[in-house]
C-alpha cells in the first residue's frame, strides 16, 4: 500500500466548503502510473471528498491521503477532527465517490 500524505490547511477546507473545486492531480507528486491514472479519472475531486467527509462526520479535515490496495483500488483517506476532539478516518472510493468506511482513529 502506498501512501501520499497531503496536509490539508484551513484554506483548503474553506475552499471545499465554499464549493471551489480543483483537481487532486495538483497533489499527485511522484506517484506511480496507476495512481496518476486513478487521480486523473476520479469521479470525485479531493476538495469534494473533503467536503463529503466533513458533512458525514460533522468535523473538520486535517489531513488527506491517496491510498491504494492491490495497485487497482484507490481511495481517499481523510482524517477528521470532530468538535468533541475525537479523530476519525473516512475512506472514500475515488472511482465511485462512495464512502467505504468511517472509523475512529486511535
Amino acid at each position: 500500500m502506498t501512501n501520499k500524505t497531503i496536509t490539508v490547511l484551513s484554506v483548503t477546507a474553506a475552499m471545499a466548503v465554499a464549493g471551489i473545486g480543483y483537481s487532486a492531480t495538483t497533489f499527485a507528486g511522484d506517484g506511480n502510473d496507476q495512481e496518476q491514472a486513478a487521480i486523473a479519472s476520479a469521479s470525485i475531486t479531493l476538495s469534494e471528498a473533503i467536503a463529503l467527509a466533513e458533512a458525514e462526520t460533522g468535523g473538520h479535515a486535517v489531513e488527506a491521503e491517496v491510498e491504494e490496495e492491490n495497485d487497482t483500488d484507490f481511495f481517499y483517506e481523510i482524517e477528521i477532527v470532530k468538535p468533541d476532539g475525537s479523530t476519525h478516518e473516512v475512506l472514500i472510493d475515488m472511482a465511485s465517490a462512495e464512502i467505504l468506511e468511517v472509523r475512529l482513529d486511535d
